[in-house]
């Protein structure tokens, strides 16, 4: 994927990163144990694919490393057998928030909201 301008990153960083995001919102610390080797594939699937993105326009470098990083937290707590879940889903409903484009236009759930609520 080749991202020329920030405008394109994020169209690009959106669909990339939209299932996961949407598993990601639904899950509880109990659910990430239980989902390990299916949310791996998805995270690690995720993971490589914002890697293989070429060149990250200067503004979205920040972005971009926020959610690789995150990314490689969430394998770690999921090899780990769900051993610092709560503190990973609190990133990563960190990490959208500072960076809210990546959910807007896809419908999705906010993490920690209660989608029954709506």
């Amino acid at each position: 994927m080749l991202a020329e301008s920030e405008e394109e990153y994020r169209a690009a960083a959106k669909e990339v990163l939209a299932p996961f995001i949407s598993q990601a919102s639904n899950m509880t610390t109990k659910d990430v144990a239980s989902a390990a080797p299916e949310m791996r594939d998805l995270v690690q699937k995720t993971q490589d694919r914002l890697l293989r993105m070429e060149r990250i326009p200067k503004e979205s470098r920040a972005a971009h490393l926020s959610f690789v990083l995150l990314l490689g937290q969430w394998l770690r707590v999921l090899d780990d057998a769900g051993v610092g879940a709560k503190s990973v889903i609190a990133k990563t409903a960190d990490v959208i928030k500072e960076h809210s484009w990546v959910q807007d236009a896809r419908g999705l759930t906010p993490l920690g909201s209660d989608p029954a609520s709506q």
